[in-house]
């Protein structure tokens, strides 16, 4: 079934693949005002990337950490460090939220994710 998630999750996709071949700006302002037409929330970072993006990946596909979320499966972690490094706080309380975790589970693993991301930071 297409839904509109899909349909968004695909423009963002398409839009993490053009960045690479140089045309990003563009994509990024049709998937902003995709996005935002859609009603579907605020930007969570300086990346671009939506909370229903990461819940998605909780519920959809099994992500279990901040990790698993930002470096693997969104790469987040290697395309801008800082930002994934900002994002951690929220994402750690999509996944506790998600996967019945308390809050001191939340805060350990946004830490932990910064002191990693911290390494991948250009100066």
């Amino acid at each position: 079934m297409v839904t509109l998630h899909r349909v968004l999750m695909g423009v963002l996709l398409l839009g993490n693949a053009v960045a690479f071949a140089g045309v990003d700006p563009p994509v990024r302002a049709v998937t902003a005002a995709l996005v935002l037409a859609a009603g579907m929330g605020k930007r969570m970072n300086s990346d671009g990337t939506i909370p229903l993006d990461y819940r998605h990946l909780v519920v959809d596909t099994g992500a279990r950490t901040v990790d698993d979320v930002l470096a693997r499966r969104t790469r987040s972690l290697i395309l801008n460090a800082r930002a994934a490094a900002e994002a951690a706080p929220r994402v750690a309380r999509i996944l506790a939220g998600e996967l019945g975790r308390d809050p001191a589970w939340a805060n350990a693993q946004a830490l932990a994710f910064q002191e990693l991301a911290a390494g991948y930071a250009l100066e």
